[in-house]
């Protein structure tokens, strides 16, 4: 009867830390049950360990989060300091950034000019109230257009705007 206590107690145990560590390779911030005698030292430890293991990936996390924030803030100094309007999409056409010499080449929609907008939808901005010289009379021609243009990318063109401004644009994909 004492072996088959013991053998009952340790298979439970032994299934429990097993559950546990299951629960624990997926998800570091889990913790075992703690259980009395020796198998209790046993969970206590890998809750130790896995306590320990969480906090440093915390760390680790949060290094890697400060380093990437610097290197955007770098970007974003040394993007500001040169002396041409820069504009980044991302692969969906949403706005990443633009630098205000950007902003400053369109001040009749710059206040479409925000992150997250598309360029579908600040070209449309503009082609609808007459920004764009060529859009005037066949804003929507003009958009599709200037879109299959802006997705090729591929190109340098001219634009002209509504105030005469005539510009050269150079358009790539990354």
């Amino acid at each position: 009867v004492l072996v088959f206590f013991i053998i009952t107690h340790l298979t439970r145990d032994i299934g429990i830390i097993k559950k546990g560590l299951e629960g624990i390779g997926h998800d570091l911030n889990q913790r075992l049950t703690p259980l009395d005698g020796e198998s209790g030292d046993i969970i206590e430890a890998i809750n130790r360990m896995a306590q320990s293991l969480f906090e440093s990936r915390q760390k680790e996390r949060e290094l890697a989060e400060q380093a990437l924030y610097q290197q955007e803030e770098t970007l974003r100094t040394a993007i500001a300091a040169i002396d041409e309007a820069f504009v980044l999409y991302d692969p969906d056409d949403r706005l990443v950034y633009c630098n205000e010499k950007y902003r400053r080449l369109y001040p009749k929609i710059s206040h479409w000019i925000v992150p997250g907008a598309t360029f579908e939808e600040i070209i449309r901005h503009g082609a609808d109230i007459g920004f764009y010289s060529e859009s005037v009379g066949r804003v929507e021609a003009w958009v599709q257009e200037r879109l299959a243009a802006f997705r090729s990318g591929n190109q340098t063109r001219i634009q002209r705007t509504e105030d005469g401004q005539v510009m050269r644009a150079v358009e790539r994909k990354m």
